[in-house]
């Protein structure tokens, strides 16, 4: 299992992301929030992926001391602007 952190700059609070994934994501992939709803279930694209180290001051890194920094953006052709994803999304709240 690859170690990821997930993150968004929009306004989705409360959602929870995965910290782990079986393989390296690519940008253009999405991936479902864990949060559990009723309805539906948000899903982001993924815009960028920059690999971070936990402790960069660490002289012996070792490759587990790595993780996939993953921003989430909304999907291209769901929703025509940010209006209308914060509409939906209320809904979910």
């Amino acid at each position: 299992m690859i170690k990821v952190a997930c993150h968004t700059n929009l306004d989705v609070y409360g959602e929870i992301w995965p910290n782990q994934l079986p393989f390296r994501p690519m940008v253009g992939d999405r991936i479902v929030s864990q949060t559990k709803r009723t309805l539906t279930q948000l899903v982001l694209e993924i815009v960028n992926i920059t690999i971070r180290c936990i402790d960069p001051l660490e002289r012996n890194a070792q490759t587990n001391n790595y993780y996939l920094d993953i921003e989430l953006h909304l999907p291209k052709n769901r929703w025509q602007n940010i209006n209308e994803f914060q509409k939906w999304y209320s809904k979910l709240r």
